[in-house]
Order: structure tokens, then sequence, then C-alpha cells
């Protein structure tokens, strides 16, 4: 009985893997750009350009700093702009 199970869990981890694969292969396919709301050569600052080196060099995709001393962080995207990647809590 316990190898009945152990092959059912193991075709469905299979069937997870192959179905899961294609779905994820593009992500992400485009610019990410992170949002500072602080002024540049913080220590903020610092932080999010190191991250924004480790992450482009592990996803391969371009990865910007964009400083807006002033500016509170917001979680809701205006609907004039278009969806874009966008991290603006650092």
């Amino acid at each position: 009985m316990s190898s009945r199970i152990f092959k059912s869990v193991l075709l469905a981890l299979a069937a997870c893997a192959l179905l899961n694969g294609p779905a994820s292969a593009g992500y992400p396919d485009r610019l990410i750009k992170i949002v500072v709301p602080f002024a540049p050569g913080g220590g903020t600052d610092v932080v999010a350009r190191t991250l924004a080196q480790e992450m482009a060099r592990d996803l391969g995709v371009s990865v910007i700093i964009e400083n807006k001393p002033g500016q509170a962080p917001s979680s809701v995207p205006s609907p004039s702009r278009p969806a874009r990647l966008t991290a603006t809590r650092c």
C-alpha cells in the first residue's frame, strides 16, 4: 500500500514540475525598476544599488534604481501609468 502512495506522490510531483516550468520561464521579461524614496548616496541607495546588481546578475534582466527623495512609497499603482515591474519599498 505504501509503494502505491509513493508512486502516486512521485507522479504528482513530476506533473507539477512539468507544468510549472514553461509558465515561469519568461519571468521577468522586461526592465525592473526599484524606487528609492531617499536622496542618492545615502545608506538606502547603496543597499538598493547592491541589490540591483545581484538581481541583474541572477535574473539576466536590467535593474535600475530611481531615487525620488521626499516621495512616500505607495502600494497602489497610478491608473494613468501602465503596469510594470516596480519595487517601491526599501
